[in-house]
């Protein structure tokens, strides 16, 4: 009953966490879940502010690396980022203060400043991203594999801002990969639940030009060693299988319950035999949901 339970709360809070606005950094809901006080509440909020702050300096840093030849543009930069803190940090005390508490005018304008600090981190990561790409920027907000997945997978919350980038297989082109959350009534396996939730992993193509292509696998989220009991899954390389220039095994784990090993064919994704580990749930692959 308690793994159902906390299988449940990992589903809701997935959805919570997956929901934002694509491209805008999540890391920064739920983040304090476990304070019981405001001073506790404080001090996990600046805490947070200040990881934020570091990885925006970071992402700042490498994109001004990129304009080493042309002075032009990393003034043009500074100057932008400039502009912008000043803009952050007057938002945020006109924020704080319409808060209405004043005990908690501190926690709101921090909490404030942590949002637009990631937002604006995951911008800047942005525009390094196409550049080093050496594409023209889309037309549109967000890349076009980005518009594809939320166009043909309506009733999936993607995990827009813990993508992964890698050549899976070997056409020296990358492939973009994404998580992300479906949720649907209960069948009739799960109905101590209530509710029932997928674990879905896409695989899509980025062609400079033309439409992007998307495998889609959708695994039940089930926990107690025979599937995933969180959609909050890490994405990495097989360590050792590297080629030259691709990748083409790729790890998805939990870190909890179950983990699991996806190798291209040559014609589709599936799951590693070897890798289920007792997993009576296989994934289902489609070209799109």
């Amino acid at each position: 009953m308690f793994r159902r339970l906390s299988l449940v709360s990992a589903i809701l809070a997935a959805v919570c966490f997956f929901a934002s606005v694509p491209v805008r950094a999540q890391e920064h809901f739920g983040y304090c879940e476990d304070i019981t006080n405001t001073s506790e509440a404080l001090a996990c909020v600046n805490r947070h502010k200040e990881d934020a702050q570091i990885r925006l300096n970071m992402v700042f840093v490498d994109l001004a690396k990129t304009m080493q030849d042309t002075p032009a543009d990393r003034e043009a930069l500074q100057d932008s980022q400039n502009a912008w803190l000043s803009y952050r940090d007057d938002h945020c005390v006109f924020a704080a203060k319409r808060a209405g508490t004043p005990a908690l005018e501190r926690i709101y304008e921090l909490s404030c400043i942590t949002d637009l600090t990631e937002q604006r981190a995951e911008l800047l990561a942005m525009s390094l991203y196409q550049g080093a790409r050496e594409q023209p920027r889309e037309f549109g907000t967000f890349p076009r594999w980005m518009n594809v997945l939320a166009h043909e997978n309506p009733g999936t919350f993607w995990r827009y801002g813990k993508r992964l980038e890698m050549d899976f297989d070997c056409d020296g082109q990358a492939e973009e990969v994404l998580t992300g959350v479906a949720v649907s009534p209960a069948r009739a396996d799960a109905e101590a639940t209530g509710i029932q939730a997928d674990l879905i992993v896409a695989i899509s193509s980025n062609p400079p030009t033309g439409r992007p292509q998307a495998h889609v696998l959708t695994f039940q989220l089930r926990g107690g060693g025979t599937g995933f009991c969180s959609p909050l899954v890490t994405l990495a390389p097989v360590a050792g299988l590297e080629r030259e220039h691709c990748s083409p095994a790729l790890k998805i784990s939990d870190d909890v319950c179950f983990e699991t090993v996806l190798r291209w064919t040559g014609t589709r994704f599936e799951e590693d035999a070897a890798s289920k580990s007792g997993n009576d749930n296989p994934a289902e692959d489609s070209p799109g949901r």
